[in-house]
């Protein structure tokens, strides 16, 4: 059986070289593990979405996205953590509960 995280991976080099977003099954897969590692890639692929400033999100899809790094903020490593406190971190729009969460978190996350 393949994991999610394989599963994930395995989409991304095999996809259409003109993007690399996630395909939505995959994203669906990786919430529906409970694992650290589907954790993980999960809130690096939303994060990822979020911040890219190509992708054709919308106030909408931001605010959805950033429902979800919310509910998954907690179950990440603190690595995953620390990279999205830095994407937030230059971000003037940046949703203020996740920044504060972000803020209040261990060290290596809450830097200046």
């Amino acid at each position: 059986m393949v994991s999610a995280v394989q599963s994930l991976a395995r989409t991304e080099q095999a996809g259409d070289p003109e993007t690399s977003y996630p395909r939505i099954e995959d994203l669906l897969v990786l919430a529906r593990d409970n694992s650290t590692a589907s954790r993980n890639r999960l809130a690096e692929a939303v994060g990822g979405l979020y911040f890219d400033a190509d992708s054709a999100a919308g106030k909408t899809e931001r605010d959805i996205m950033a429902q979800i790094l919310r509910s998954l903020i907690h179950d990440v490593e603190l690595q995953v953590r620390a990279n999205l406190a830095k994407q937030f971190a230059g971000d003037e729009n940046a949703p203020h509960d996740l920044v504060a969460a972000l803020a209040n978190d261990e060290i290596e996350v809450a830097h200046p």
